[in-house]
């Protein structure tokens, strides 16, 4: 008697979300270097990405499978980013140095089993 086993991958779909808490339309601004083009999600982008974001909306982005701690890829993001902007109707927040833009991500991984989503909240 044969049984047969499906392979079905454990691994968690790794994601950055980005969820405008706030009454107002907000702004998220990336800018990359180098001269790699990167991909984030459906967008391939070279220098920047802008994501507008109506009130009380989210938008999430797709990187693969896996977590953001395997295979350095969160590392591998932090270092193609240059400085992030948050703009919003009350103010604009910047992330400028290596380790302002490491911590803006870092702070918003959620340290669940996965550690493969990052939620990044607007207010």
């Amino acid at each position: 008697m044969m049984i047969g086993f499906s392979l079905v991958s454990c691994d968690p779909a790794q994601t950055i979300e980005i969820e405008n808490s706030s009454k107002d339309f907000s702004t998220i601004k990336f800018f990359f270097t180098g001269n790699e083009y990167y991909k984030f999600d459906n967008f391939i982008t070279k220098d920047s990405l802008i994501i507008n974001l109506d009130s009380a909306e989210t938008r999430v982005f797709d990187f693969g499978i896996g977590t953001w701690e395997i295979h350095n890829s969160l590392d591998t993001l932090v270092n193609r980013v240059e400085r992030i902007e948050v703009v919003t109707k009350k103010s604009t927040e910047l992330f400028e140095s290596k380790d302002q833009v490491k911590s803006f991500f870092w702070d918003r991984l959620i340290d669940d089993k996965y550690r493969a989503k990052i939620i990044i909240k607007i207010e």
